[in-house]
This record gives structure tokens, C-alpha cells and sequence, in this order.
């Protein structure tokens, strides 16, 4: 017991026990930051701060470990002032409840949760680095929230438009409100940056046989198209935003009294652009942001065009060192989704792909992978990725009502 409390108190003291460094552009590690403020906050008084919240947002670069740690000493910290709380996530679409709330309640060990809530085929990101933030349900038997929604519906608005997505399609789902204009500008950059893959809190994931998520056509879009794809883009994170807000609303609703601490991109968080503005639409407006920079060069701590301050408070990390990197596995070179009565549904076939020179062709529907039975989309990615570069897989499959093998080499190597 006296070995356990030494350890809670060593990470209380990550939070508490901030050093009174002088603040120039960015807070110093193990300091707390009011932007706006001539000198640091204290600890004790940006904890209590967080804690008078209704709902509080941790913002983060996904995957990083000190961040992650971070976040998950400073929810410690809230609830141990506030009491009950509840801990949201973006890192799990509606459809893994059932395995949050199992976890929490400590029905499932921590292999199977991760396996029932589809971790790898939902996030990508080492689930190790997140430990610290998925074990404080499970720890305090609080209640956990998946904030996220199946990515293929934010395809669908950055493709189609919101207008164009059926209600039945739209997932409870309402009307975002209007993006304020320093959000579209901001999101006008970020779409710059996502043309050339430099893209940071926004990018979209494609897990093991989603394919690797290239641009659709070769040509390159007129003005009108330009403007057209930007409208949607906005759209499509609005409507992530309010996803994600209204989770967080009803979660609320559903358990008064008890606050919710979410963890999300910073993409979210950032100048109450996103989720904060969403929320507030709702009728949630006691909301406070807290993000951890990591003094690295760009650090800043300016307000937006309007004034808004990057968040209620920040915290100063060490400077980040780039990790390595989890071994490339192979890919075959298909987009899927669920088919209607179970397998993986083959949507598009890349081209110069291992699926293409094995006769795959998008409307095909597997049904057993390399002896795995396949049934949904999740399952076909996990099965290909058992696997080991150069490795033959036999596919059993579905085309226009006939039953096929077809046979699947995977390249040699990374790079072929």
C-alpha cells in the first residue's frame, strides 16, 4: 500500500508541484501558463481553476506519451478535488460503448478491451503511450465515453457535403453551428497542409487494408473545385466537432453533477474553435481548455484574430525527441467497409496494388482471409496484418452471388 501511494504521489507531483520559472514565450516545463498573465499560475490554483468546470478539454498530439501522462495526472487532480467525474474520448467511435462500459465496471482485462473496442482498426496509434488516460475509468469505476462517430460519415460530409447526407445517415447528429471565421481560417490552412501530408491534428486514418488514403483524381482542381472542397472540409470537422459535443452534452444529462474531462487533438481544442464552440451552441457554456506545449520552436502563446487566448491554460512539457517509429506492416491495397449481412466489402482497388494483380475488383465481398473468418471490415485488416512481407494469403470471396478464391502475394518488403 505505501509503495502504491508513492507512485500517486509522484505523479500528483508532475501537477502540483510546478517550479516558479520566469515566463517568456512558453511556459517552462512543469509550468502552468494563463495566456495573457505576466507571470506563471500556480498548480494549486490552475487545478482549482479546471475543477470549477463543467466540462474540461485536454488537448494533445496524439501518441505522445508525456502528453498523455500529463493529461491523465491532471484529470487525477481534478476529480481529486471535484469528485466523481466522467472521461470522454475521441479515440473511440459510438460503436465501442459497450466495450468502455465494460472496462470501467473492470469486466474485461485490458488485451480484451483493446480487442473489443477495435482500437487497432479505429485509432492506429500505439494503444501503450495511452495507458495513462485508459486506465482512469477502469481505476475510479467512473463512467467512459466514446465521443467519436465511424470515420466514413466524415469522409461522406468532406465528399458530399452535410446537406447531401440523409438524416437517417447522419448518425442523431444535428445541424453544427456556423464555423466562427478565425476557425475557417484556420482550417483553410490546415487544408493546405494536408494537400502536401503535413496536415497535424486532422488527418485521416486508414488502418491495414483501408488503403493508403492517396487523392482520388490526378488532375488538379479548378478555383470553384478549390472552394468547393474547402466549404466541405469545414463541414466535415464541424460536424467531428459536434459529434463530439453533443456525446459530451448527454453524457452530462445523463449524469448530473458529474463532470466531464475529454481527451482530444488539439485540432479540437485550440481557441474554443471546435468542440468549446460547439458545446456552447448546446447550452454547455462552463467549459475550460488546458493544452501542454513542449517549448519546441513554433511554441507561441498568441491570441486569435478576435482575441481568444489558445486556451484557459497550458502547461510547459520538455521538449519532444522523435521516437521510434512501430515496424510498417504490409498492405494489400483495398478500401472497405462493412457488407450488409457480414464480411469486408471491397469499395475501391488501388491500382499497381498486390489486390490488384491478385483480381480483386470493388464490389467483391470477403468472407475469409489467410483462414480467418471475416466478419466486418475490422477483420480483414487484422487479419493481413498477422502477417509478414512477402507472405502468400488466400482469400475467399463474394462476386455478383459466386463464390472465388483468389490468392494475394505481399510485397518483399516496405518498399516494394
Amino acid at each position: 500500500m505505501k509503495q502504491v501511494f508513492k507512485i500517486s504521489a509522484a505523479c500528483l507531483a508532475l501537477t502540483l508541484a510546478a517550479p516558479a520559472f520566469a515566463h517568456e514565450t512558453c511556459p517552462a516545463p512543469g509550468e502552468w501558463f494563463t495566456p495573457g498573465a505576466e507571470v506563471p499560475t500556480r498548480a494549486r490554483a490552475a487545478i482549482a481553476t479546471l475543477a470549477t468546470a463543467e466540462v474540461v478539454l485536454l488537448g494533445e498530439h496524439h501518441g505522445d506519451r508525456d502528453i498523455h501522462l500529463w493529461q491523465a495526472v491532471t484529470a487525477a487532480a481534478i476529480a481529486s478535488q471535484r469528485g466523481p467525474v466522467q472521461y470522454g474520448y475521441e479515440m473511440f467511435p459510438r460503436t465501442s460503448q459497450p466495450a468502455l462500459d465494460a472496462w470501467s465496471r473492470g469486466e474485461t482485462s485490458r488485451h480484451g478491451f483493446l480487442a473489443s473496442a477495435g482500437w487497432t482498426d479505429v485509432w492506429g496509434f500505439t494503444a501503450n503511450a495511452y495507458d495513462p488516460i485508459l486506465r482512469l475509468p477502469r481505476l475510479q469505476k467512473a463512467p467512459a465515453i466514446a465521443l467519436n462517430v465511424d470515420r466514413a460519415l466524415i469522409r461522406r460530409v468532406g465528399k458530399e457535403g452535410w446537406a447531401a447526407v440523409p438524416v437517417a445517415d447522419r448518425l442523431g447528429i444535428s445541424d453544427p453551428a456556423v464555423a466562427l471565421p478565425e476557425y475557417k481560417t484556420k482550417l483553410g490552412e490546415i487544408l493546405g497542409m494536408k494537400a502536401s501530408g503535413a496536415a497535424p491534428e486532422f488527418k485521416e486514418r486508414h488502418g491495414d487494408g483501408h488503403g493508403e488514403g492517396k487523392a482520388e483524381s490526378p488532375h488538379k482542381p479548378d478555383a470553384a473545385k478549390k472552394s468547393q472542397m474547402a466549404e466541405r472540409f469545414i463541414e466535415a470537422q464541424l460536424v467531428w466537432d459536434r459529434a463530439f459535443a453533443e456525446a459530451i452534452a448527454a453524457a452530462l444529462k445523463a449524469n448530473p453533477g458529474q463532470p466531464v474531462i475529454a481527451f482530444m487533438g488539439r485540432g479540437h481544442v485550440d481557441y474554443g474553435h471546435g468542440v468549446k464552440h460547439q458545446l456552447q451552441d448546446l447550452g454547455v457554456t462552463n467549459v475550460a481548455t488546458a493544452i501542454p506545449l513542449d517549448g519546441g520552436e513554433g511554441c507561441h502563446l498568441d491570441a486569435d484574430a478576435a482575441g481568444r487566448p489558445l486556451a484557459d491554460l497550458v502547461y510547459g512539457l520538455p521538449k519532444r525527441h522523435e521516437e521510434p517509429q512501430p515496424a510498417p506492416r504490409p498492405k494489400i491495397g483495398v478500401f472497405i467497409a462493412n457488407a450488409e449481412g457480414g464480411g469486408a466489402s471491397i469499395t475501391r482497388v488501388s491500382p499497381d496494388s498486390p489486390a490488384e494483380a491478385a483480381g480483386f475488383m470493388a464490389g467483391d465481398v470477403v468472407s475469409l482471409a489467410a483462414g480467418q473468418p471475416v466478419a466486418r471490415a475490422a477483420d480483414l485488416g487484422a487479419a493481413i496484418r498477422r502477417h509478414s512481407w512477402g507472405a502468400w494469403l488466400p482469400f475467399s470471396i463474394t462476386r455478383d452471388g459466386e463464390a472465388m478464391e483468389l490468392l494475394v502475394k505481399l510485397p518483399a518488403s516496405p518498399s516494394k
